[in-house]
Formats: structure tokens, C-alpha cells, sequence
């Protein structure tokens, strides 16, 4: 019989190494090629040692990144290995469990199917291997939810509450997203990229932040009343009464409504930044535990994630369908200094503060 083993603190240590190696090339390459613009140096001969000195950064930046993949690969092993020493530590034997139970239940509200061979499955047991994912699985019983996992016809894994509202999962081919989360109302379910489906990432970082999504619009973490009126004021509301309202009236709706989305968005981005080991680095830029949302947080959602763009489109193809093609009326969606969520559709935010709130 082979023994296999595995020192998971010597090698988690490597990973830590690894992703250490990952983060001095980049940083490397960034400072060489800041120094190398500041060489006092004119001519044609500068230019071509510049051309050269940014294909080395490139160079060095993929090297970079695939360091930080060979790290990230390394930690997902450690945590199958204990999740495996965790399921016999109790002495049982999953084999005899698994002959006797149409499902297996790894913890308090995890259960998957006892021929699950489902990547996406087993992300429920290792959510049930961290602090964290311990945190989500809790939050979804408390919101009264019941995740479903659904993979070629069949269900899979469940976590959450069996007596809740029922939130499938699947896989669907999606263009610009890894995965999304449809709060349609009878008809809520997320969605998982399929073109994505060899990436890790989606297995640590998407599932858990569309559930976090679910989590967020089904209790009393957003103002669904902001939410339902800027939805409505999308989909149910005439154009003619629309065109009667004053505009300060609409950009208000539209603030009030996205602030919410917004706010979920950090929350997502933060829960699946913590439990993502390979993108847990933006831990201290993101925390959605002290109920406060920072001008930096909503920054890193509008700008670093380029939400503005999203909602600005979303905006600008509604106001051509209510005013018509030809409308003046444009979107602009930034964070003020104060941290607020601001919209901005009729071009009357003057020029010097989409300046200063730009640069600073």
C-alpha cells in the first residue's frame, strides 16, 4: 500500500514563499522601469532602450504571475488535505456513510451528494475549513436561504437552510463576469461562468461572493425600498411620466438605489477577497464587518473595479430609450469627497470638482 503525506504548515510556509517571490518580481519590475524614465537621456537610442526595458517588466510580470499561481495551486492542496484529515479525524468512515446515505453532511448546513465529484460542490466542504467560509455558511442559514448546486441535471450540494427560500446555482456562459447573482423576484438563482470553470478563482472567490450577493438582498443589509424604486423607475414607470419629472428627482432615485448596490459590492468583493486565499492581500482595503462604508471602499467598486462604466451604460441606454436616441442627457457616476454615490445626468457637475475628486 502507498503512504502519501504532507507537512501542511512546512508547506503552506512555500506558498507564503512563493507568493513573496511573485510579489518582489512585480514590484522589480515596476521600480525599473520608474527608473529607467527618469534617466536624463534624449534620442532615439532612448527610446529603443525604453521599448526594451518594458517588454523585461512584461516579462517579469508574467513570471510574476505565475508564481502566484503555482502559490495559489499549492494552498488549494492544503486545504483538500486537511479537509480530508478533518473528515476522518472523528474515526468514522465516510465509505460506510456513504452507503448508507443518499447525501453526506460535512458540517452544520453542508451536504453533498455521496458520488459528488463536483469542483464546484466540494467549494461548500472547503468553505467549511476557514473561519470564513464557517461565517458565510452561517450567514445563509440565518437569512433563511438553501443553496443548490446543480451540474448536468443533477443536484449536487446544498448549504444552508432546507426549510428556505431555495437559491440555485449553475453554470451559464457569461460575457464579462465570472459570475452574477439575479435577484429576480421568484426567480432568484446565480450563475457561474463556464468559461471559467478551469480557474480556481471561481471556485474560492466568485461562489462566495455572489452568495454574499443572495445573503445582502434577502435581509436587512440594503435599503430594498431604494433598490425596488430605481427599479422601478427602470422598468415600470412611462417615459411620459418620467420626462415630467424633475431631474434632480431621477438623479436622486438613482443615487439612493446604487449607494445600495454599491454597498453590496463591497460587501461581495470583501467576502470573497478573505475567503480566496491567492486574493486575501486586499483584506486592508475592504471590511464590510464595521457596518461603515468608506470613500475608499466605494472608490475601489466604482474606480479599481470599473462599476462606474457598468452603470453609467446602464443608465445612458434608459435615458435614450425614455428621451429618445438623440438626448443630451449623459450619465457621469463618481464618489464625491464625502464618500457619497453621486449621479450626475444632465451635465451640471462643474468641471474643476470632476477635477479635484478625479485626482484625489
Amino acid at each position: 500500500m502507498t503512504i502519501i503525506h504532507m507537512e501542511t504548515e512546512a508547506t503552506r510556509q512555500l506558498a507564503s514563499r512563493l507568493e513573496e517571490k511573485a510579489n518582489q518580481l512585480l514590484d522589480f519590475g515596476d521600480a525599473l522601469a520608474a527608473n529607467c524614465y527618469k534617466m536624463d537621456w534624449q534620442g532615439k537610442s532612448r527610446d529603443e532602450f525604453l521599448d526594451n526595458t518594458l517588454t523585461v517588466k512584461k516579462q517579469l510580470s508574467e513570471l510574476g504571475e505565475l508564481l502566484d499561481a503555482l502559490a495559489s495551486r499549492l494552498r488549494q492542496e492544503i486545504a483538500q488535505w486537511e479537509l480530508a484529515d478533518a473528515q476522518f479525524a472523528d474515526g468514522q468512515s465516510l465509505g460506510a456513510m456513504w452507503l448508507n446515505q443518499n447525501h453526506l453532511q460535512f458540517v452544520d448546513h453542508v451536504w453533498l451528494t455521496h458520488e459528488n465529484i463536483s469542483k464546484l460542490a466540494n467549494t461548500f466542504a472547503l468553505f467549511t475549513t476557514s473561519s470564513e467560509g464557517r461565517d458565510l455558511i452561517a450567514q445563509a442559514y440565518a437569512a433563511g436561504l438553501f443553496f443548490v448546486i446543480i451540474e448536468n441535471g443533477q443536484e449536487v450540494g446544498w448549504l444552508g437552510d432546507p426549510n428556505g427560500k431555495r437559491i440555485p446555482i449553475n453554470w451559464n456562459e457569461l460575457e464579462g463576469a465570472y459570475g452574477q447573482y439575479i435577484p429576480t423576484p421568484g426567480n432568484e438563482q446565480i450563475e457561474m461562468n463556464t468559461n471559467h470553470a478551469d480557474g480556481m478563482h471561481v471556485y474560492w472567490n466568485t461562489l462566495a461572493h455572489e452568495m454574499q450577493h443572495a445573503i445582502d438582498f434577502n435581509t436587512d443589509a440594503l435599503d430594498m425600498q431604494a433598490i425596488s424604486k430605481m427599479n422601478d423607475l427602470f422598468t415600470t414607470t412611462p417615459a411620459e411620466t418620467v420626462q415630467t419629472m424633475p431631474v434632480n428627482d431621477i438623479e436622486a432615485i438613482l443615487e439612493q438605489g446604487l449607494t445600495e448596490y454599491v454597498k453590496s459590492e463591497v460587501n461581495a468583493h470583501d467576502r470573497g477577497h478573505r475567503i480566496d486565499p491567492t486574493k486575501n492581500y486586499f483584506e486592508d482595503r475592504l471590511d464590510a464587518s464595521d457596518g461603515i462604508y468608506t470613500r475608499e471602499e466605494f472608490n475601489y467598486v466604482i474606480n479599481t473595479r470599473g462599476y462606474e462604466k457598468n452603470y453609467e451604460q446602464h443608465i445612458n441606454t434608459w435615458l435614450q430609450e425614455v428621451y429618445g436616441p438623440d438626448t443630451a442627457y449623459r450619465a457621469d457616476v463618481w464618489v464625491d469627497m464625502q464618500g457619497n454615490l453621486r449621479v450626475d445626468i444632465d451635465q451640471t457637475r462643474p468641471l474643476i470638482s470632476r477635477i479635484i475628486e478625479t485626482v484625489f
